[in-house]
């Protein structure tokens, strides 16, 4: 028995693993706030467990920090000079991802779909 359970805790992060979302890509979207809808671009690039890329609003790129893809869950945050922090966090099912972003103390939803190539 007691060989049998670290096989199984691998085959357990196997299954993991495996189940993990592939968000690599570019993915469009719109994001209502209270100076009128903006489009934003979202870039990612993985490898292995790494996740990085940029965020692109009002034709404003910046490098992603501090990403996190967890099963279908995601997270990272931009820090566009003269704006400060600002986070993303939400989920991934197929081609949507549907995100909350926090701006300062305001929290808006986006909602980005993947563009096939």
């Amino acid at each position: 028995m007691r060989r049998i359970l670290p096989v199984l805790f691998l085959l357990f992060l196997t299954a993991v693993a495996a189940l993990a979302v592939d968000v690599a890509g570019t993915w469009k979207g719109n994001m209502d706030t209270p100076n009128g809808a903006l489009e934003a671009t979202l870039t990612l690039k993985t490898d292995g467990n790494a996740l990085s890329g940029s965020m692109t609003v009002m034709d404003n790129a910046t490098k992603i920090e501090n990403a996190v893809l967890n099963g279908d869950k995601i997270s990272f945050e931009v820090n566009p000079e003269g704006i400060g922090k600002i986070t993303y966090s939400g989920t991934v099912s197929g081609d949507e991802m549907k995100l909350t972003v926090k701006v300062m103390d305001n929290d808006m939803p986006l909602v980005l779909k993947r563009v096939k190539q």
